[in-house]
């Protein structure tokens, strides 16, 4: 989460409302895709090349999850014991 912000510049309260399809690291130009909300404009922004490795890391681990959401972060379940 921190990468991401830290690469793109988006606010913490954009960050929370991104779905998986909006994250694109891949390509010639990786980007996130914000929403309009309010005043705001939708609009892509890129994202800068020093946070790429952690974020497809992350995407790698969050696809393998079996989880239905949409949304980009989610908190795992705990482990049963």
């Amino acid at each position: 989460m921190v990468a991401l912000l830290a690469a793109s510049g988006i606010t913490s309260a954009e960050l929370k409302r991104l779905k998986r399809a909006n994250l694109v690291v891949g390509g010639i130009r990786p980007d996130v895709a914000i929403a309009k909300s309010g005043p705001r404009l939708a609009r892509k922004v890129p994202i800068d090349a020093f946070a790429l490795e952690v974020l497809t890391a992350y995407l790698a681990k969050r696809d393998e999850m079996t989880c239905t959401s949409e949304w980009l972060f989610v908190a795992p379940l705990p482990a049963s014991p």
